[in-house]
């Protein structure tokens, strides 16, 4: 017997128990994992706020559904177990966390974000599927949590030139020299960005001082066990200091923090440097493109998505953040610079016959046949939507047919250099045909 054959017939049994154990293994791991979550539940049960329940405190929250929910939704940002990721999100299954934020408050927060961090409004998460995350971060700490009873009237009253000092001091090296924590390269969350303070009463701000958050780097300022020994005074100081200067604690701009908030917000679909990703999302650092677009035009696609695609509303950019990704994109090194004039009040006028012909010829390969883009598969963006035909211009489609993308598959299609050495009345034709026809939604 050939040393190939041996090897096989040892092989051969271990491939058997695998096959005939496999199935039974992970049966017996699923249930392990669905008897641990179960006690979990029954463990974390007092813990949840009867009075803030999502759903009758009876009731059998499923933590395994809440876990697979969790892992879908926020794990990529918070992590395994909603541990946190040190400079990106923050703990969610820290007690003190929990002991402090009600059912409510996850709810609020989860479905309008956070004003001015890279977390999106998730309005779309379905009531029960939402109860089921917080049971399962309630069920995470090792034993049951007391629920803190906080003064929702609490106004804290102080000096806030005493809170700038101590802020600076204290503050400040974790969440940020302005306070806006992740997106000014903190290593804490943005605790002085209104999406933060608008949700936070006063004194879930002074109990968070004054205990911190344990296993994490928050570490508790109060009195002579606290990190830096501060008076209740103090705390208060810093609180009245950042509701006072909220409104201004936006930092300057930097072309560093532009990348940062550019990777935190766009770089999953747009890719590293605005490159772009064939069948996903366009590029935008074409230079082409960057000549073609205004500034405002990269706002409002990001403020109002694109109905239609998976560009959805960011609503949570902050305006400073916003405008720093603008600049970083428009700082961009490109294939030589273009120069681009766009006419927006041009309007073109052809045949919708034609135009018809011609975008089924030459659009409808990568565009998809109704201009659908990536939604069908395509390998170029959905030039069909209404959402695109009430942003783009006349001259700006007609230019960027013209010119094409560089570093793109969209090549130019004007004259004998084109692609498809089109005349220019071809495609005003295409332009209206794409106006005049019905789009699908």
């Amino acid at each position: 017997m050939d040393r190939r054959e041996k090897l096989i017939k040892g092989i051969v049994p271990v491939l058997l128990i695998a096959a005939f154990l496999g199935p039974v293994l992970l049966a017996q791991f699923l249930g392990k994992r669905s008897d641990e979550l179960t006690a979990r539940r029954d463990a974390s049960k007092q813990s949840v706020p009867a009075k803030d329940a999502v759903v009758d405190p009876a009731r059998k929250f499923d933590l395994v559904a809440g876990e697979q929910a969790y892992m879908r939704n926020c794990g990529m940002c918070h992590g395994y177990e909603a541990v946190g990721k040190g400079g990106g999100a923050p703990s969610f299954s820290n007690p003190d966390f929990l002991a402090l934020a009600t059912d409510k408050f996850i709810r609020t927060t989860v479905r309008e974000g956070r004003l001015g961090t890279a977390m999106a409004p998730r309005r779309e998460i379905p009531r029960q599927e939402l109860a089921n995350i917080i049971a399962y971060l309630r069920s995470l700490p090792e034993h049951p949590v007391v629920p803190v009873a906080l003064d929702l009237e609490k106004k804290s009253q102080g000096d806030p030139e005493n809170g700038r000092r101590n802020f600076a001091s204290y503050c400040s090296p974790c969440h940020g020299p302005n306070g806006a924590g992740y997106v000014e390269l903190g290593t804490a969350l943005g605790i002085a960005l209104p999406g933060f303070l608008h949700l936070v009463s006063d004194d879930y701000i002074f109990q968070t001082v004054k205990n911190g958050r344990s296993g994490t780097p928050m570490r508790g300022f109060l009195g002579s066990r606290g990190l830096a020994n501060l008076t209740a005074q103090d705390i208060d100081d810093i609180i009245v200091f950042l509701r006072a200067q909220a409104p201004a604690m936006a930092p300057q701009y930097s072309e560093r923090m532009g990348e940062e908030a550019f990777n935190r917000n766009c770089a999953a679909c747009h890719q590293a440097g605005g490159r772009g990703l064939v069948g996903v999302a366009p590029s935008l650092s074409s230079p082409e493109f960057l000549a073609l677009v205004s500034d405002e035009f990269i706002r409002t696609t990001a403020r109002e998505g694109r109905a239609g695609t998976t560009m959805v509303p960011r609503h949570g950019i902050a305006d400073w953040e916003l405008d720093a990704i603008v600049e970083y994109l428009r700082s961009l090194p490109t294939n030589g610079s273009v120069d681009l004039a766009v006419d927006h009040d041009a309007r073109y006028t052809g045949d919708t016959s034609q135009g018809e012909r011609n975008f089924t010829t030459y659009c409808a390969p990568c565009h998809g046949p109704h201009g659908e883009g990536y939604a069908l598969g395509g390998s170029g963006p959905a030039i069909g939507l209404p959402s695109f035909l009430a942003a783009a211009s006349d001259n700006c489609i007609y230019k960027t047919v013209k010119y094409g993308r560089t570093g793109t598959p969209m090549r130019p299609f004007i004259d004998p250099e084109g692609l498809a050495r089109l005349e220019d009345q071809d495609v005003f034709d295409i332009i209206a045909f794409q106006r005049n026809r019905v789009v699908l939604p």
